[in-house]
């Protein structure tokens, strides 16, 4: 089996995901706008895996997760990667709801910890120190380009408890399903 590209994350609801991208409809003019079913928070990009080590990886994920509470989140605010002059990726971004804090950050390391205990090492600047939480909305439509007018004031609303961690395969050769989700783990649902 080839390798396959992976990356653990949360997925977006779908409905808070269509109502997001309606929200941005007029600033993302010009970009190559996601799909709703496409957006997600990435926790830990975990690269190129063979066939023969995504059980494994299910398994060490599966022991990390366990007995873990879920985040609340909420969107609060836009962002460009690289930065607003030259921006390629366009970006919700994603805090913790107050009472919460520490579920997210704990999620993230637990998924980081389960790839490294079967080898993975993040690449430099990739999977250390804490996670810039984001839900990527749209790119440039070619090279990077400075954001359309609006988009940094924009202020997307929307929350949601993650309720589980996905493992993801990029499939970037197929826009109509960009990423493809091979498990799923539950977080435990606490009040507050």
């Amino acid at each position: 089996m080839a390798d396959v590209r992976l990356f653990l994350g949360f997925r977006v609801p779908l409905d808070l995901a269509e109502n997001v991208l309606d929200q941005l409809g007029g600033v993302l003019e010009g970009t190559r706008v996601y799909a709703p079913g496409d957006l997600h928070v990435t926790l830990a990009f975990l690269g190129a895996w063979s066939g023969d080590q995504i059980a494994d990886l299910k398994g060490a994920v599966q022991e990390e997760l366990r007995g873990l509470p879920a985040p609340d989140l909420h969107l609060n605010g836009t962002g460009a990667f690289p930065d607003s002059s030259s921006a390629r990726a366009l970006w919700a971004r994603v805090e913790e709801a107050d009472g919460t804090y520490g579920r997210l950050e704990a999620v993230v390391e637990r998924c980081r910890q389960a790839a490294r205990c079967l080898g993975w090492r993040p690449k430099r600047g990739e999977g250390r120190g804490p996670l810039r939480a984001h839900v990527t909305v749209a790119r440039s439509g070619g090279p990077a380009a400075p954001l359309t007018p609006g988009f940094e004031v924009a202020q997307p609303r929307g929350a949601w408890i993650a309720q589980d961690v996905a493992l993801f395969e990029s499939t970037p050769d197929h826009p109509e399903q960009r990423y493809v989700v091979h498990a799923t783990w539950p977080l435990v649902v606490r009040p507050g």
